[in-house]
């Protein structure tokens, strides 16, 4: 079954995209206002075993370190800092590219206010097509599928 939504369900919930992901090497980005394109791709994961869908979402979609126009952002809601510090620096240790570190972002903040900022499902992984001004312009949850992934891009490189 394939489901792509391509409308801003954002705009319905009447919520405004705004959040801050840190990337592994430091540098911190607001989403949407600080995203280095025009439109940008956002894989999310919501839960610990996400990491294996947005794993493939990447490699599915052919997505390189060398590009700028996506980020993987695992969002952690860990308000302590101390605990933040111990998640990072095993983060860091997975991913030791600077390149690579530079697409991978977590966001520190509550994945319910995220999920519904975007109009998705936190129990289930996303992949996310947003512009500078927080619209989302199309998004598909769950697996990988390459259909899913084929109308992603096409909104993402439009």
């Amino acid at each position: 079954m394939l489901l792509l939504l391509l409308a801003p369900l954002n705009a319905v919930a009447g919520a405004a995209v705004h959040f801050q992901v840190t990337d592994l090497n430091g540098v911190a980005t607001e989403v949407p206002s600080g995203l280095p394109q025009g439109r940008a791709l956002l894989l999310l994961g919501f839960r610990h075993n996400d990491h294996t869908a947005l794993d493939a979402w990447r490699d599915g979609l052919g997505l390189s370190s060398r590009d700028s126009d996506w980020f993987e952002v695992p969002v952690i809601g860990v308000g302590n800092p101390m605990i933040r510090g111990v998640i990072l620096r095993g983060m860091r240790n997975g991913v030791t590219a600077t390149a690579d570190r530079a697409r991978f972002a977590p966001a520190f903040a509550d994945a319910a206010a995220i999920a519904l900022q975007l109009g998705i499902d936190p129990s289930e992984p996303a992949a996310v097509v947003i512009d500078r001004t927080g619209r989302v312009l199309a998004h598909a949850s769950g697996a990988f599928e390459p259909g899913k992934a084929a109308a992603l891009m096409q909104v993402l490189r439009h």
